[in-house]
Parts: C-alpha cells; structure tokens; sequence
C-alpha cells in the first residue's frame, strides 16, 4: 500500500485519491538532515536509541527494540520467546499475511481462530475451542486499529500455559481498559510502513516489560552477537536493526503522533456523519476495546445490494479511487490452506470477503472525505 500524491481537481471532476499518505514537515526534514550530516546512517547512531527511549514511554513501558519492519518484528518476538518446528501458534484466521508468514519463518504451524460474531476481531470462545497439546504461543492482532478483549484473551493464555504477542502493526495508540496495547503480552510488535499511523519509512519494533526478554531481543537483533566481545557469535541470530535515518523519522512522527491520531479522528467521524445511513453498508462496530483510525472499513451487504465486493472496489477505482479490500481470510490462500484450524471459520470468511478499506490519513482534506462518500453513496442508490 505505497502512498501516492493526491491531485486535486475542480468542483464536480474526478479526484485521485490515494489509500494514505504520511504526514511529513519540516520536523522530519530537519532531523534526517541532522542524521546525514552526523555521517551515522546505518543501524548505529543517536536517533536509534532515542526512537527507542520515545516509543518506550509513549506506551508506558520499559523496553523497546527497533527493527527493520513490521514482520521483522513478529519474526524476532516469535523467535525470542523460543518458538519452534513442532510448536503451534494461534493466529487470527482475519489478519494481514504477515502474521502467519512469520510462524512459518520460525518453523512452527499457524492454528487459524475465526472472528467474533459482532466483530473483524480475534473470538476469545473460538480461542479456546482451538488449543491444542502443541500450542505454544498466541498472536493477537489489533486489526484495523481496534484493541481486541485483552482480559478474556490472557485468561485463556494463562489456564493453557500460552506465550502472548500483540500484533500492533495497525494500532499504535489504541488501547484497552486504559491501557495502550502493546504492554498486555510478553512481546508487542509494531509496524512503521509508510501507510501507517506514523512511520519510519520502513520499519518496526518489540516492546516488553520482560528485562530477560528485553536482552534477548536485542541479541538476537544483532547476528547474535555478544555483548562486550566484538564478533564473538553465541547463538544463530538475524539483522533487524532499524538505521538511525529511519530512527530520526520516527523521533520527529512520535513528537507528533497525538496531534495526527486526532486528525485521524476527524476524518473518521465525517466519514461517519456522511455513510451512516446508507442501507445494505454497515459501518459501526462493536468496539470491545478502544480505537484508533487507520484506513476507513465499511462491509457490504452484497445481497441486497446486488453488487460484489470486487464490483465496488472497481467502481470506486475508475472514481479515483485507492480503496482496496478487506484482508483475505488466510485459510482461503495457498500458503495457509493446509493450516489447522478451529470449528468453523464463517465470521472471519463473512467480513474478510464483505469488507472494503477506504482513504483515511491525516491530511485528508473534507472535500475529499466528502467525495469517497458520494462515490460509495452512488453505489448503494444505483444497486
């Protein structure tokens, strides 16, 4: 989902609207700038440590490892936790590719769990239907922005002896009974592309309150590397570290973060005010936990409607369009078709083959909100 330039158009012309765009000033330009000229570029310098120390107390934890990208991070908290061949690992069967691909990057098995009726995310009744003796880790994912019910979630890890990850890479700010996410299992992973709630360009990070834990990420970080014995390799580890050009950019969004999460909020709520009542589209959600705004997702009522999902992302293309579809129900695609799997899978199959992702970031403008809602207005009155 690479960000594009949106062109502006005149009154009652078509517009090019991308699915997001970063929000970057001079804030980012000064401090690559000061990166450059301090001639620290790559995985060592002082951005990369204070991104850490920034991240870290943002979420209100002690620990933070920045990595390379989102899936580094999963990959790395997986391994850190000593996840195997042989192990199975619980996974939401509606979630972005990523978090099955970094299971099988470990070796271990993805064990699919549907979606809660009322909702795209994690079904704790589900959760618990589908341990198995090998099941040794959970990853959670707060889909689209939306905390899932952490409580219900780790009563069930702790009864089974299960591992936690959050799988954060959307919802960097959400929280869940007051808390934000990231901090609820032994290791959150985040996301910094460019299409997120801030970014780095590429890159990632894993948080814990876990000091044991907290070393192992960085050793593993780092080829395994020891530490005070330089090119002295105990174990077999990877290179995950972020750049300290990449870390600059992340210091500057996080000084910001909460002014764009707001922005966020209200394109959100026009979007809200301006698609609520449109019939055969169901835009309110039961939240169980708290949100933040990443892409806009709305779910159609292809029956009544007498129009497909993959008509409608065609029509609002030929609009100008970026919305793309709901994430695939992995156990739809080749890679995880043979994954086992819990009962039945039909909530998570429902919203991921009903589910469209409009244009949402921080600098979109009203009259651009306003013209993804007529285009998707004028597909409900002409079905």
């Amino acid at each position: 989902m690479a960000p594009q330039r949106t062109s502006p158009s005149p009154a009652g012309q078509k517009m090019t609207i991308p699915i997001s765009r970063p929000h970057l000033d001079q804030r980012e330009e000064r401090y690559l700038l000061e990166a450059l000229r301090s001639t620290w570029i790559s995985s060592t310098g002082p951005f990369v440590e204070r991104f850490e120390e920034d991240l870290a107390a943002y979420l209100g934890l002690p620990h933070a490892v920045s990595t390379t990208n989102g899936t580094a991070a999963l990959h790395l908290a997986l391994a850190t936790l000593g996840i195997g061949p042989g192990d199975e690992v619980l996974i939401p069967n509606l979630t972005f590719a990523a978090t099955g691909n970094a299971v099988y990057m470990t070796g271990a098995r993805p064990v699919l769990v549907d979606s809660r009726p009322g909702h795209w995310n994690l079904d704790p009744d589900s959760l618990a239907g589908a341990i198995t003796p090998r099941c040794k880790a959970l990853i959670v994912v707060h889909l689209l922005g939306h905390a899932c019910p952490m409580e219900p979630i780790l009563a069930i890890a702790r009864r089974h002896g299960l591992l936690v990850v959050e799988d954060c890479a959307e919802a960097l700010g959400c929280t869940d009974q007051g808390r934000r996410v990231g901090g609820f299992g032994h290791i959150g992973a985040f996301s910094f592309f460019a299409n997120k709630v801030m970014t780095t360009g590429e890159g990632g990070a894993c948080v814990t309150s876990d000091p044991a834990l907290f070393e192992r990420l960085q050793d593993l970080r780092a080829h395994g590397m020891a530490r005070g014995r330089q090119y002295w390799h105990q174990f077999v580890g990877f290179n995950y570290r972020m750049t300290n050009l990449s870390a600059a950019l992340g210091v500057a969004q996080l000084e910001k973060l909460d002014h764009m999460l707001q922005k966020r909020r209200e394109v959100r709520r026009l979007y809200d005010r301006l698609l609520g009542s449109l019939p055969g589209i169901r835009i309110n959600f039961e939240a169980p936990g708290q949100t933040i705004d990443w892409l806009y997702p709305l779910f159609l009522d292809q029956e009544a409607l007498g129009l497909s999902r993959d008509q409608a992302l065609a029509s609002l293309r030929e609009a100008g369009i970026d919305a793309r579809p709901m994430f695939y129900p992995l156990h739809l695609m080749p890679p995880f078709a043979e994954a086992p799997r819990a009962n039945g899978l039909g909530n998570s199959t429902r919203w991921g083959l009903s589910g469209l992702l409009l244009p949402l970031y921080p600098d979109m403008e009203p009259a651009q909100v306003e013209y993804v809602a007529g285009q998707v207005a004028a597909l409900a009155a002409g079905a």
